[in-house]
Formats: structure tokens, sequence, C-alpha cells
């Protein structure tokens, strides 16, 4: 069952290459993923095409090293159900293209059903999730200061 955004994309002959925005600072190597629109990822396919989409605006920064990465959650809405799939999907990126430690989340929204399914704890206890952008640019930033100093140590 297709859902309202995969309607308006389809109508607006869209894809998710399209609303994707990946901003690069190739300073400090960090990726910062967000979109144009709210996407909601119902069908695996979906997810498998959005991942594909945001690799391939992560792929062009990482072919000659790894980077530090940021992702806006209140653009990307997966369903409960698929969220193994997503943890391995992220996994994937993570040891394949990010420096170690290297992914922040921000904007996690608490809902009824991240509750129910116990969710909760598992939030609360992830160093890398964060409230705002802000927080999240800091942990990359600290990261960065860590790994430049073990570097020039």
């Amino acid at each position: 069952m297709f859902n309202q955004y995969s309607d308006f994309l389809v109508e607006n002959k869209l894809t998710y290459s399209d609303i994707i925005i990946g901003e690069f600072d190739n300073d400090k190597r960090i990726f910062h993923l967000t979109a144009t629109e709210v996407i909601h990822v119902e069908p695996k396919e979906q997810l498998e095409e959005l991942c594909s989409a945001a690799f391939g605006k992560l792929g062009k920064y990482v072919e000659a090293s790894r980077c530090y990465m940021i992702v806006d959650l209140t653009k990307f809405v997966i369903e409960p159900k698929l969220s193994n799939c997503y943890a391995e999907k992220n996994r994937t990126i993570a040891q394949n293209c990010l420096f170690p430690n290297g992914l922040a989340r921000y904007r996690y929204q608490i809902t009824r059903m991240t509750i129910r399914m116990g969710h909760e704890e598992k939030i609360n206890a992830d160093p890398n999730l964060f409230h705002t952008k802000r927080e999240a640019f800091e942990f990359i930033e600290n990261l960065i200061k860590q790994h430049s100093s073990t570097i020039s140590q």
C-alpha cells in the first residue's frame, strides 16, 4: 500500500533523489542529510529506494575518504516494522563510509507507537541521538577534535 507521500512523488514525477538534500562541509568532512519534504517510508521497497538515494548523495564525497554524517530525523519517517532493515542499512553505510561513531541524528520524535514498542529506554540510551541540530553538530565537531588530537600525537 502506498502512502500519501508516495502518491505525491508519483503525481509530481519525482524520486527520492529529487527531494533529499545532502549538504557537505569539505573542510570538516561533515555530510548533513535532510529533505525538502517529510518522507514517510512504509514498504521495504521504498526504504531501499530511499537508502539508495541517500547513499547516492553521500557516495561522491566518500570516494577518497570517510566522513561524518548528521541526519535530520524529522524528515525521514520509517515505519516501525522496517526498523531492523533500516538499522542494517545504517550499519552498512556507517561501516563503509563513516568515521567510527561518526553518525549523529537529531529531532527524533517520541510517539505513542515508539513508547508502546519499548523503544523509550533504547532512545534515551543512544549517545548519537540529539534533540537539536546544534547538539548533533557539536557532538561531531568534538569527535573531529578527538580524531585530530589522536593523529597529532
